[in-house]
């Protein structure tokens, strides 16, 4: 059985400045880094901007990316007779 991770990229003001953030269900909010490509290209998006404006379209940038990461491949089981 598979259970598929809730996850989102999020938007959150730090400072003068917004950031968009990685947020999952069971880690809770993270900065957005590498971990996140599963061994495919990472992007070259910023995840700071000075507006809200900016920040939103940042984020829905990073999460059209992240809707179209490939699916983590899970290993067999091994059947032991």
């Amino acid at each position: 059985m598979t259970l598929e991770l809730e996850e989102d990229i999020i938007l959150v003001k730090v400072g003068p400045k917004w950031v968009c953030r990685y947020w999952n269900a069971v880690m809770g909010e993270q900065p957005i880094g590498p971990r996140l490509a599963r061994g495919d290209n990472f992007p070259t998006l910023a995840t700071r901007a000075k507006t809200k404006m900016e920040g939103q379209e940042l984020c829905q940038r990073w999460k059209m990316w992240l809707m179209a990461r490939p699916k983590r491949k899970m290993p067999k089981r091994k059947v032991y007779s």
